[in-house]
C-alpha cells in the first residue's frame, strides 16, 4: 500500500493499537523515513479505554509511555469511542478521534467540521 501511495504522491497516517498485535517497529521506522506518519490507537479495540474514568486514568499512562518510546505524537481513539475531556488530558500533540460527522460510528457525531480545533488551552 505504501508503494502505491508513494507512486501517486500520497502519504498516510496510520494509528497503531499498541498492545493488540505484534508491531514491527523497524518497518514503522522505515515507513516513517519515507514520510508516513504514525500515531497511537489505544492499546486494543476492546472499547474499554473510555468506558469509565477509572479505566481511562489507569490505561492512559500506559498508552502515553508506549507512544513516547516510539515517537508517536498523535492519538486516535479505538473505534472512535471518545471523551473530549479525558483525551485533552493525554500527552499527545494532536488527536483525530472526532471525525467530521458519521452517524454509523460506534459513537455517532463528531465535530461537523473538517478543520482542526483545540480540545483545551
Amino acid at each position: 500500500m505504501a508503494d502505491l501511495e508513494e507512486e501517486y504522491g500520497f502519504r498516510s497516517a496510520w494509528n497503531l493499537p499498541l498492545a493488540q498485535y505484534p508491531i514491527d517497529w523497524k518497518m514503522v521506522e522505515d515507513l516513517r523515513s519515507r514520510g508516513f506518519e504514525f500515531g497511537a490507537h489505544g492499546l486494543s479495540h476492546d472499547g474499554r479505554l473510555f468506558a469509565a474514568a477509572r479505566i481511562s486514568i489507569s490505561l492512559a499512562p500506559v498508552i502515553e509511555r508506549m507512544a513516547l518510546e516510539h515517537n508517536l505524537r498523535g492519538f486516535r481513539s479505538p473505534s472512535t469511542l471518545r471523551n473530549a475531556e479525558w483525551i485533552s488530558t493525554m500527552r499527545f500533540d494532536f488527536d483525530s478521534s472526532f471525525s467530521d460527522t458519521d452517524p454509523y460510528e460506534p459513537q455517532a457525531g463528531g465535530t461537523c467540521s473538517l478543520f482542526p480545533f483545540f480540545l483545551s488551552d
